[in-house]
């Protein structure tokens, strides 16, 4: 099920940007969690995870990714993590999904299907909140920030 008019906000967080291959996302969200506490940094909420693009490779598909973790402080930017004083998204659609990865674009399809179906046109890309995670489980919220006015 859909929910309209959600948002998300989160203060002090951790941005990193990378590509990496569709099987290996999973080693991606442990490796920079486990960062996080090299930084002496502690991880505050959930970690969000946006894929800004896909490009084929052989057999397997290529994610341009970005991981944001909310941490209890700021800090400074280096080469690998950029500081971010806020993430906020507004008039987001939600759906919850879990189960393997494949979940997560079924989930992005959804959100897209709906705010195509309800005339709401589509200011973001997709956010996933990861509430929990493994190498063959996945259990998140995804928000698609729309625009709710209707003219």
């Amino acid at each position: 099920m859909v929910l309209e008019n959600q948002s998300l906000y989160f203060e002090n967080v951790l941005s990193y940007r990378t590509r990496v291959m569709s099987g290996e996302l999973f080693s991606l969200l442990r490796h920079v969690y486990d960062s996080v506490g090299e930084m002496k940094l502690t991880v505050t909420d959930d970690i969000i995870l946006s894929v800004y693009e896909t490009a084929p490779a052989g057999g397997n598909t290529i994610l341009g990714v970005e991981l944001m973790i909310p941490v209890e402080k700021p800090f400074e930017s280096n080469c690998r993590y950029v500081f971010k004083p806020y993430f906020r998204l507004e008039n987001a659609l939600l759906i919850s999904c879990c189960g393997r990865i494949n979940r997560l674009s079924e989930a992005r399809r959804t959100l897209h299907s709906y705010a195509l179906d309800n005339n709401y046109p589509v200011l973001t890309r997709v956010y996933y909140v990861i509430r929990q995670f493994s190498e063959d489980y996945i259990a998140a919220n995804a928000y698609l920030g729309v625009n709710g006015n209707m003219l």
